[in-house]
């Protein structure tokens, strides 16, 4: 009985802490869009790193995410997607109590090249041998 106390006492000093840090945890909210037709964009990763550890989400077909339960501090938020540009914020803040709310732009990847022709004609072997035979003296100069 006299361990009852102390049990007791302990688990409510778990329960209230844990409480706590629900409470004090943080979501980051936003969009990720093209930057130029500012079209929503699906299936853009987006991932945060701190000192808390790292969280990986993908953007929906409306271009939203939300990253949650996050502790208030600094982050690295990176966003990315096949055929854009990553978007990185090296120094995120993340306050107790206030929500964060991103809209993040996307730029598309242009990659230039030089022109390619295509044609239909097939490559033809040249009519004369590209190898012919040497003599014992010619092979011994390349000995």
């Amino acid at each position: 009985m006299r361990y009852v106390l102390p049990f007791l006492i302990l688990i409510g000093f778990a329960i209230t802490s844990q409480a706590q840090n629900a409470d004090i945890a943080q979501d980051i909210r936003g969009a990720v869009k093209n930057a130029e037709t500012s079209q929503p964009i699906e299936g853009v990763s987006i991932q945060i790193e701190g000192k808390a550890g790292a969280q990986t989400v993908t953007t929906d077909a409306q271009g939203n995410f939300r990253l949650k339960g996050l502790a208030p501090g600094r982050y690295k938020l990176m966003a990315s997607g096949e055929g854009f540009q990553s978007y990185v914020l090296p120094d995120l803040l993340i306050h107790a109590g206030k929500q964060t709310v991103l809209d993040i732009p996307l730029r598309q990847w242009l990659y230039e090249s030089e022109d390619v022709t295509i044609s239909d004609q097939s490559y033809r072997q040249p009519d004369q041998p590209s190898v012919r035979p040497l003599t014992v003296e010619e092979s011994k100069r390349f000995a």
